[in-house]
């Protein structure tokens, strides 16, 4: 995603966000999950360096299986105790500019919604509380992405 910012000053040495994420090994026998990610829409946001004026972008956020023949994962397999889950996050900072997309506070403005195809069998959590706004997207099929009108997911992304 490209972010495009004009006539910041410059940004404090302690404006910086470091992002970890945590995820259980592989289980031995199971295959990579390959998927095609991209906006379908152009990745190009716009942001503006007063607060008080804002202004609205919109992504759409499309999640497709490569294979639209073979689902990604086999009618049937049980997911255990773990469900798989995509976590939607971007760069926050004290002031939008310099590959931040906006301040934390301003994210909580942030939606992301269900679109078309696939995204019925989904579900967005917000989690938008705290220094790290993110939005869990949960498949509530087991194929996640299967083949056909299900074999694509798409997600609006707006402020």
């Amino acid at each position: 995603m490209g972010v495009d910012y004009y006539k910041l000053g410059s940004v404090p040495d302690s404006n910086h966000q470091i992002k970890v994420l945590l995820q259980n090994p592989p289980t031995p026998g199971l295959k990579d999950l390959r998927i095609n990610v991209n906006f379908s829409s152009g990745s190009t946001v716009v942001i503006s360096s007063d607060l008080t004026k804002p202004i609205t972008n919109e992504l759409d956020l499309v999640l497709s299986n490569p294979n639209p023949t073979t689902p990604i994962v086999p009618s049937g397999t049980k997911w255990g105790s773990n469900p798989p889950v995509f976590i939607l996050s971007f760069v926050y900072g004290k002031q939008p500019g310099f590959s931040a997309l906006s301040t934390v506070e301003q994210a909580t403005n942030i939606t992301t919604s269900l679109q078309q195809g696939n995204s019925l069998n989904w579900e967005v959590v917000p989690n938008t509380e705290g220094n790290n706004p993110s939005w869990t997207l949960n498949p509530k099929s087991h194929e996640i992405l299967g083949i056909g009108q299900e074999a694509t997911a798409t997600f609006l992304i707006s402020n």
